[in-house]
């Protein structure tokens, strides 16, 4: 089935939606070829690093599997003294601020790099003015469909920074995504 052609589904239950979507989404994310991996990568590094020029911490996220990679684009802002990073702790994010990832990283249950908050210093979100947000698809509504756990919606509504969804243009859902009550809109999503 095609994730495009998928907007039938929206009689069936959201939950259910949302599943089918995923593993839609999932499958299309795991084609994409090595090179456009890259060249996507190389874009989002560019992109963000346009918006984060006049900020002081941007809140990011560590890549894993077959996500845009963020590695270069955290490497940057490391550098620059600009990168935050999340850690769940109890169902939520806390966010901590990465100077070296690779000494201050480590994965956790999911294979997930985070901060090791021993050595890190932790940051609270009304000090940031960015977050971005990883997902398996967006919509042209900013909508997002995430891993289903509902981190960012948590982090999102407690306080309102400027949210940039990124994502593989194939994470582009033509037709509206499921929602609930709970989901949080994004500011603005950029597709690679």
């Amino acid at each position: 089935m095609n994730p495009q052609s998928s907007c039938f589904m929206t009689t069936r239950s959201s939950t259910r939606n949302k599943e089918l979507l995923r593993s839609l989404f999932h499958h299309r994310r795991r084609q994409i070829s090595q090179k456009r991996r890259q060249e996507a990568s190389e874009a989002l590094i560019e992109t963000i690093l346009a918006l984060v020029s006049s900020l002081d911490v941007v809140l990011s996220y560590a890549s894993f599997a077959d996500e845009l990679c963020s590695w270069k684009l955290n490497q940057h802002l490391a550098t620059t003294g600009q990168l935050l990073l999340p850690t769940v702790v109890n169902q939520t994010l806390h966010l901590y601020h990465v100077e070296d990832i690779k000494k201050q990283l480590f994965p956790n249950r999911w294979g997930i790099f985070e901060p090791q908050p021993e050595i890190c210093q932790r940051v609270f979100l009304q000090e940031i003015s960015l977050v971005v947000v990883p997902g398996i698809a967006f919509d042209s509504s900013c909508h997002r469909l995430g891993y289903g756990k509902g981190f960012y919606d948590r982090l999102l509504a407690t306080h309102h920074p400027h949210s940039v969804g990124v994502g593989f243009a194939e994470q582009h859902s033509l037709c509206a995504l499921p929602t609930n009550p709970h989901d949080v809109v994004l500011s603005e999503v950029f597709f690679f």
